[in-house]
């Protein structure tokens, strides 16, 4: 038995979510804040019977608008079901499958009073009706969330509550204010038959993010002492005989000591110094050791160890203690299992790899992935871990306004192509599914200075709007960027790739340069109908395309770092008017230099000297169109100043002059550019390029 499938309604980050689910390991990728940590109590919440949640306002959707009302759903699917014993609890269908909910909802009392007021607004209109609907408002806004609510759990519930009609049908549409009968809210076909916890089949072991081994070892009956316990049922009577046996002698042995026996009658002494003879109070002295098994087990403790000797956890690492918790975390959870024979055991995990060095995680991790026996959930902010995992098992989650949206990268993709993205993800590639926005690029020199040219330039910080750059050694883009579609990750995917035109005069590199436009004409063809992957290509190679209209730069370079012995000749051709001389030499220098020392010298260059410098058109057009669906108007008029033209456009100074003389022609250039970029941000900035002349 496993689950199949988790959905989410109206819980925190969750508004209506459905996340698909592997049998064994399943790794949840997500940056900070998109419900990593949530979407496990949400887990919890429903199969966690030693969880006891608290709902407040703060635990519903942060999409809705109304709260109070509303109701949290949390549902599975399981699948596999073998066991007649579950059919108490779960009661599967022919298929071996079952559907189990949770549902927080108003009480029934709530739900009635709710109808008849809606009832009541069908009825009535004008005056009478706004009265009717001022009251229902003010009702719900009474509702207190604590006392007014209730929890029941089902089984067979076929409600698709992530469907927004058939949400607003059962629980109702709090927009136009219509409620259903709770007759209907509780009719079994709507949301299946009561059932009780399922504690009895399932065990659930969580390990928090924040979790200290010292701790949680030493305070009385912590974890440990109790998993001692469990193993001590399992020895014999008689060997706790021979030990208790011992411990009276013990006893025995501590009562003859003379000190102790000299020490009470140096008491009784006092005692009879103080009062006298007459109300002198004899005492004695035993020593009486509890011999039980508790008593015993309580004294019981983990220490590390190397060769000479054992010493306390404290002493170890952060990362080896955590290594230690893990163990015993994983080793409580088999005990579990074997002990109660539960029919599945979910193991949860938040970022296993805290504290741990790269090699370390991996092991860590190929260890867990190994405990076949457990359906896991593990969250991770590593790319070590995640090169580990196949791209199978990663859910990615996502943020959309203010809640979350959850992509599956494998979903509908076949074995051959999930088998070579796997292989091709490695450490430096992985940052695609942790990043907001992606742009993949040709090779080093890009990974290396397109940050370094945007931060000098504009002051954009591309780790600020969450922007991976990830090096494709110019090979296997459309590999990659077939993640980001629709039916996967929903984030835009910028390609920069080369179109390698031939510059020389005897169509030296024609071949290159036909193959350059097939390859990109196949990748443009391919991904034509998704609006999340787009292909920015230049005409020539990035470093043409930069240090055609650099070359200053490119001759200061050559002068500080001393590549070449004479530049003088070099410097000429850099400057001279004939492409076919002046892109030769600087692909002559780039190979010689070695593109990646030579990037890394302009970075250091761009960075400590105040020079100007154009960046590439094709990298601004990039960049605008991986920021074009969020709120980033400031950074995107920034860039626009940024096209390669003797009128380059300054936005900032046209959108002030628009207020200043509040020009009729320059508000329609203006009202037309935002027209345009609702459906093309790209063609926006094309057209109002165009148009630059007019406000000369």
């Amino acid at each position: 038995m496993y689950i199949k499938e988790l959905k989410i309604c109206n819980y925190k980050n969750f508004y209506r979510e459905k996340i698909e689910i592997t049998p064994n390991i399943n790794t949840i990728i997500g940056e900070n804040g998109t419900g990593k940590t949530n979407l496990f109590y949400a887990l919890r919440i429903l199969l966690d019977s030693n969880y006891r949640p608290y709902f407040n306002e703060d635990s519903f959707s942060y999409e809705l608008d109304e709260i109070k009302g509303n109701w949290i759903i949390i549902s599975c699917l399981f699948e596999e079901i073998e066991d007649e014993y579950n059919t108490l609890v779960l009661n599967p269908d022919e298929n071996r499958k079952a559907i189990y909910s949770f549902i927080f909802r108003p009480k029934k009392e709530i739900r009635m009073k709710l109808f008849e007021y809606s009832e009541k607004k069908r009825e009535k209109v004008g005056e009478e009706k706004e009265r009717i609907i001022d009251e229902l408002k003010s009702y719900i806004e009474k509702i207190d969330i604590k006392n007014d609510y209730e929890i029941i759990r089902t089984v067979d519930n076929i409600f698709n509550f992530l469907d927004e009609n058939e949400y607003k049908t059962i629980v109702g549409d709090f927009k136009n204010l219509i409620f259903p009968d709770s007759d209907i809210q509780d009719d079994k076909k709507n949301i299946g038959n009561r059932a009780n916890d399922v504690n009895d089949i399932i065990n659930v072991t969580y390990i928090p993010a924040i979790r200290d081994v010292n701790n949680e070892l030493t305070h009385d009956n912590n974890f440990f002492i109790k998993m001692v316990k469990e193993v001590s049922k399992e020895i014999k009577e008689e060997k706790w005989s021979e030990i208790f046996e011992k411990f009276n002698n013990i006893n025995e042995d501590l009562n003859n000591i003379d000190e102790f026996n000299n020490f009470i009658k140096e008491i009784e002494n006092v005692i009879n110094d103080t009062v006298g003879d007459v109300y002198n109070s004899n005492v004695s002295f035993d020593i009486n050791m509890p011999i039980n098994t508790d008593n015993i087990i309580k004294y019981f403790s983990l220490k590390g160890k190397n060769e000479e000797k054992s010493f306390n956890l404290s002493n170890n690492s952060l990362g080896e203690n955590n290594v230690v918790y893990l163990a015993l975390k994983l080793k409580e959870s088999q005990m579990e299992r074997g002990h109660t024979k539960k029919l599945l055991n979910i193991i949860l995990i938040e970022e296993p790899e805290a504290h741990l060095h790269k090699h370390l995680q991996q092991s860590l991790f190929e260890g867990i992935k190994n405990n076949k026996n457990y359906q896991i959930f593990l969250s991770t902010h590593s790319v070590h871990i995640s090169e580990s995992a196949d791209i199978q098992s990663a859910i990615v989650l996502g943020k959309k306004n203010k809640c979350t949206e959850i992509y599956i990268p494998s979903k509908g993709l076949e074995e051959k192509e999930i088998r070579k993205i796997t292989r091709f993800l490695d450490v430096t590639r992985l940052p695609i599914l942790f990043a907001k926005n992606v742009m993949l690029v040709e090779g080093d020199a890009e990974l290396i200075l397109i940050p370094v040219m945007l931060k000098v330039k504009y002051g954009i910080d591309l780790n600020k709007y969450g922007i991976s750059i990830v090096s494709m050694d110019s090979c296997f883009f459309d590999l990659i960027a077939v993640l980001f579609d629709d039916f996967r990750i929903k984030k835009k995917c910028a390609i920069l790739t080369d179109l390698d035109k031939d510059y020389t005069e005897d169509g030296k590199y024609i071949r290159r340069e036909r193959l350059s436009y097939v390859r990109v004409g196949r990748m443009i063809k391919k991904f034509e109908n998704n609006k999340w992957v787009k292909i920015f290509s230049n005409d020539y190679t990035f470093e043409i395309e930069f240090y055609k209209d650099n070359t200053g730069i490119l001759k200061k370079l050559l002068d500080k770092n001393k590549y070449f012995k004479s530049v003088s000749k070099m410097n000429r051709e850099i400057d001279n008017e004939n492409k076919s001389i002046k892109y030769n030499r600087i692909i002559k220098i780039c190979d010689k230099a070695g593109k990646g020392w030579l990037a890394m010298d302009l970075a250091e260059y761009l960075q400590k000297e105040k020079v100007e410098f154009k960046i590439p058109d094709y990298i601004i057009d990039a960049i605008i169109f991986m920021l074009s669906d969020s709120n980033y108007d400031s950074c995107i008029k920034r860039l626009l100043t940024g096209y390669s033209s003797s009128n380059d456009i300054n936005f900032e100074d046209l959108i002030n002059k628009k207020i200043e003389t509040n020009d009729k022609f320059i508000n329609f250039l203006i009202n037309r550019y935002e027209e345009i970029k609702k459906d093309d941000i790209t063609e926006a900035i094309r057209w109002t390029k165009r148009c630059s002349i007019w406000w000369e």
